[in-house]
């Protein structure tokens, strides 16, 4: 009896058993259809298909009313089952159109996305058809996943606990979003960084802690398959299309693979660095083929300095120039004076008109060309009334492929030429693009940073380097080939991104659209070389100030037998640092000599020693030194 009660229950809990697995198979079943719709939809709304999702929870929206995926953020796991849900941002990716009905073929446009203001007949814009279309290049959700674990399993045998919640995948790396632990600061996850990339097999990797405007820790890892970004796909995004900026330029696709526009009249000037090879002159290629794509000569003239010879030629004999492309290191300090001066005319024309702004000037024009009257009230109606039919003024964008030669080259000349330009010159429409291979102190010095906030640094050998660039680390984790932090003018901290690309077949196509259209309009070399001479004359007026100055103080010395700096203040009116500079020139001459005994002051060496060098002799006529 009591063996059969013991095999009656054992087959009671096996039945039971049986009944149980059954039931949960039934429920798996049933719960199948709820995991389909977590695969992408179209979204009618926005015309494209959203990111990808995998185990969304049900209650959550799967795309913004937009078609991008919600920023909310799903759990690291699932209570029930145990299982990862991880969000994957794959973001606009070649062949995903960012505006509703928009569409990337290669059909043929008949013009450009620009301005919706009429064209005059003369001048038609280069159809989007004379560029390619890019093939899109993804990562797959199991690579994604898999490099996921393996950054928490990799801070987790250090003690870190983090949960990876999103990956954004973007053109060339993923950004995955982290969140620590309870009780885990965020600065030891910096600690590993080789670690990381050491498990991940990465050639580089980046960390930014935290990432800007989310709670999360982002670490950027190279794709293995990286996609290019075509300059047609960023030109037919919505961003680009709807934007106001005069002057809009594309720079490629972030992280999350949204496409980055930027804007030069807003800048307003832009400063370009990075090693040999990294994509610095295929951005300034994009950024001239942006502009030639929606700007009109008589919207937009351009200056171009090509030390090198050969990265701006293509451009030579487009409508859109104001002068030859300079190739001649001499010339080009010409071509920097010549447009300080256009700088300086326009301030007087803008002042006479009584404008403030370029954009203003020439929508009072617009409106009407022969009469229109500046604002009531700043008694500047007679001067503005006396123009004969007054023009609109075209935007000014002055590019230098390599301010290294330059600076070599002359830099008392180019450094305060450039510091003037990108001082005053926005208000007038003149923006500069200043391209460099060589991102040293003496190359891009502290003046000229000061007025260049908008900055894009490529792929450079250190950290020192990322730090001349954009006051920052980073750039030297860049991976290169087009891969650029972008800091623009109203951010604290660079972007990455990655480089729109145009090719030299493309960018043919385009210089020779706009070629067949017309010559251009330069200015004459004989105003360039005049500006050049008035220069020179007053350079020498102001060494004959510097030596009669010079012959007044060494009078001073003989008379008085006495020096000093403050002396020199009282007794020739000037201030201290003409003073001090005097007293250099003074020692260098031979006239006086530091008193050895004090290692201050100065002794005055006897003016009738026959051993004392004439003025003849020191050249002191001849080569004047330079008094401030």
């Amino acid at each position: 009896v009591w063996a059969s009660t013991h095999i009656a229950r054992a087959l009671a809990a096996l039945v039971a058993m049986i009944f149980r697995t059954i039931s949960q198979l039934l429920e798996s079943r049933n719960s199948a259809p709820s995991a389909v719709t977590a695969e992408p939809e179209l979204d009618q709304d926005a015309g494209r298909r959203p990111s990808r999702n995998r185990s969304q929870p049900p209650d959550e929206p799967a795309t913004s009313p937009r078609g991008r995926r919600s920023p909310s953020v799903s759990p690291a796991s699932d209570a029930a089952t145990g299982q990862r849900s991880l969000i994957i941002q794959t973001g606009n990716q070649p062949g995903r159109p960012d505006a509703p009905g928009q569409t990337t073929t290669s059909e043929p446009s008949t013009r450009s996305a620009l301005d919706p203001a009429p064209w005059p007949e003369r001048w038609q814009l280069p159809p989007l058809s004379l560029l390619s279309v890019s093939v899109a290049q993804q990562m797959g959700d199991n690579e994604i996943a898999e490099k996921a674990a393996t950054i928490e399993k990799t801070l987790l045998s250090f003690n870190i606990p983090v949960t990876v919640r999103e990956a954004r995948v973007g053109p060339t790396v993923t950004q995955f979003s982290l969140v620590p632990g309870d009780g885990v600061p965020v600065k030891t996850i910096k600690r590993y960084e080789y670690d990381l990339q050491l498990r991940l097999a990465a050639k580089t990797l980046r960390i930014e802690l935290p990432v800007p405007g989310r709670p999360f820790v982002g670490i950027e890892i190279p794709n293995d398959r990286a996609a290019s970004v075509g300059l047609r796909e960023v030109l037919e995004t919505r961003e680009f299309t709807e934007s106001k900026g005069r002057l809009r330029v594309a720079l490629g696709r972030d992280v999350d693979g949204r496409p980055r526009v930027g804007d030069l009249a807003r800048m307003p000037h832009l400063l370009i660095a990075g090693q040999t090879g990294a994509g610095k002159s295929v951005c300034v290629n994009t950024i001239i083929a942006s502009l030639l794509s929606h700007c009109r000569p008589d919207e937009l003239n351009l200056l171009m300095i090509d030390p090198k010879q050969v990265e701006l030629a293509e451009y030579e004999g487009i409508p859109h120039l104001r002068y030859p492309v300079v190739t001649d290191l001499a010339e080009a300090g010409k071509v920097l004076l010549w447009a300080c001066e256009e700088m300086e005319r326009r301030y007087t024309l803008l002042s006479k008109a009584g404008y403030r702004h370029l954009d203003a000037y020439n929508r009072a024009i617009e409106a009407n060309a022969e009469d229109a009257t500046p604002p009531a009230g700043n008694g500047r109606h007679e001067a503005w009334t006396a123009l004969t039919r007054p023009k609109p003024l075209p935007y000014i964008v002055l590019i230098i492929d390599e301010l290294a030669d330059l600076m070599m080259f002359a830099p008392d000349d180019v450094e305060p030429a450039i510091c003037r330009l990108t001082a005053k010159a926005r208000a007038v429409g003149i923006h500069l693009v200043v391209a460099t291979q060589r991102p040293s102190v003496n190359v891009v010095t502290g003046l000229i940073k000061a007025n260049i906030p908008s900055r894009i640094a490529f792929a450079v050998a250190s950290q020192t380097d990322s730090r001349v660039i954009l006051d920052t680390g980073g750039a030297e984790a860049l991976l290169g080939r087009g891969d650029m932090l972008y800091l623009p003018y109203d951010q604290g901290r660079p972007v990455r991104v990655q480089g729109a690309w145009v090719s030299d077949e493309e960018l043919s196509k385009i210089v020779q659209f706009w070629k067949d259209q017309g010559r251009p309009n330069y200015v004459s070399k004989g105003e360039i070389d005049a500006l050049s001479l008035r220069d020179e004359e007053a350079a020498s007026e102001k060494q004959d100030r510097a030596s009669a100055l010079l012959d007044r103080a060494i009078e001073v010395l003989r008379t008085s037998n006495h020096v000093s700096v403050s002396f020199l203040q009282r007794k020739l009116g000037i201030g201290y640092p003409k003073a001090a500079k005097l007293m250099d020139d003074l020692e260098d001459a031979g006239y006086v000599e530091l008193d050895e005994a004090t290692g201050k002051s100065y002794r005055v060496i006897a003016a009738d020693d026959p051993a004392l060098p004439t003025e003849d002799e020191l050249g002191v006529g001849v080569h004047p030194p330079h008094v401030s």
